[in-house]
């Protein structure tokens, strides 16, 4: 497991603490580890509310170290988070709090075990500073984490907009005609069309049935006969 020390030597650079004590190089270590979490810091005391005052930076607040006990403000996306530590005995408890429904998680350093140099780098001061990591992953952090897996399952979960989705109507089956239909629309608009050559002589029809522009005159049709004496055409 590999860690990007990136920023340590930085911020140990910037702490304000005469003297520097082991104590304060485990509570920068916390710290920089909240800030490797994209947290930044907004400060001190116990507010939970975020103030339009409140400025965000990835160094420790001036003042933090006055009391043997601190809080120490974060702000991780919209929502606020406390850091409380204090000393018992040759161990530090660490408390990060979540302002938002109030959860929180929590871990103990023996300092002596952790912080072996006051100087160096991140490897000579803090030679376990790996394992340490993986602690924090699995207790203070939890925090942190429950969050950005709740905010990351909120935005999977997001319903799509089913108006920004185009839609091609395909008619159904039953609002296609039929051939029969078609056919039967067809003779409605030409109701004469080849009634002529289907039936030359009318029979259940007018005289007129047939091709527009002919007629067929039966002369001395004889029923009794059964025969046409004589037929003639005419066009009209």
């Amino acid at each position: 497991m590999e860690i990007n020390t990136f920023g340590w030597d930085l911020l140990v650079r910037s702490l304000k603490c005469n003297p520097l004590t082991k104590e304060k190089i485990l509570v920068a270590f916390i710290h920089w580890s909240l800030i490797r979490k994209k947290l930044k810091s907004i400060g001190i005391g116990e507010e939970k509310a975020l103030s339009p005052e409140d400025i965000c930076s990835e160094l420790l607040p001036d003042g933090w170290d006055k009391n043997e006990k601190f809080s120490l403000r974060y702000l991780f996306e919209t929502s606020v988070y406390i850091l409380h530590g204090f000393k018992c005995g040759e161990t530090i408890i660490f408390n990060l709090l979540d302002t938002t429904d109030l959860t929180t998680s929590n871990t103990a350093i023996d300092i002596n075990d952790t912080v072996i140099r006051l100087t160096g780098t991140l490897q000579q001061m803090i030679p376990t500073y790996i394992k340490l990591t993986a602690k924090l992953e699995s207790t203070l952090l939890q925090t942190i984490i429950r969050r950005t897996v709740k905010n990351s399952e909120a935005q999977t979960d997001t319903p799509v907009d089913k108006s920004d989705i185009r839609r091609i109507a395909i008619p159904s089956s039953s609002s296609q005609p039929s051939v029969g239909n078609t056919r039967t629309e067809e003779r409605r608009q030409y109701p004469d069309f080849g009634e002529s050559d289907l039936n030359p002589f009318g029979v259940g029809k007018s005289f007129r049935s047939g091709l527009r522009g002919y007629r067929w005159i039966a002369e001395g049709f004889s029923t009794s006969r059964g025969e046409v004496r004589s037929v003639r055409s005419s066009c009209w």
